[in-house]
């Protein structure tokens, strides 16, 4: 399934902080912003969207795939993230392993036919 979900693009863009790299993985429905910093060797997902239409197609998990590939040819320590949507504490679990991913809220379904979850908390972490 993934080999059929099209290209994904990286791209250098300019940092938050001088001490960081940032990072953009581009595809044509979605996108996932990531930070590393050499000092540390953390690698932040630091957002990551999935246009409306084309969610539960796996897109979303093929990005959070080239960012894991991505920590690791930089050789991070660790993968980090804040989540807030159940559909990527599912999706980060799913791709990182439920046992990296700490819930404190699962959150639930939104209405009116709206397949985003609302109201999740969890955190991502993840040694390499």
């Amino acid at each position: 399934m993934i080999n059929n979900l099209g290209s994904v693009r990286l791209q250098e863009v300019a940092p938050f902080h001088p001490s960081q790299l940032a990072f953009m993985f581009k595809h044509r429905y979605g996108y996932l912003a990531s930070l590393y910093t050499p000092d540390d060797g953390r690698y932040l997902i630091d957002d990551i969207e999935v246009e409306r239409r084309e969610r539960s197609q796996g897109i979303g998990k093929l990005l959070l795939r080239h960012a894991e590939q991505h920590a690791q040819i930089l050789q991070s320590r660790v993968i980090v993230a804040t989540i807030i949507s159940r559909e990527c504490i599912d999706a980060m679990s799913t791709v990182f392993g439920a046992e990296h991913v700490e819930v404190r809220d699962a959150g639930e379904y939104g209405g009116d036919g709206d397949e985003h979850l609302y109201d999740a908390s969890a955190i991502l972490y993840k040694r390499l």
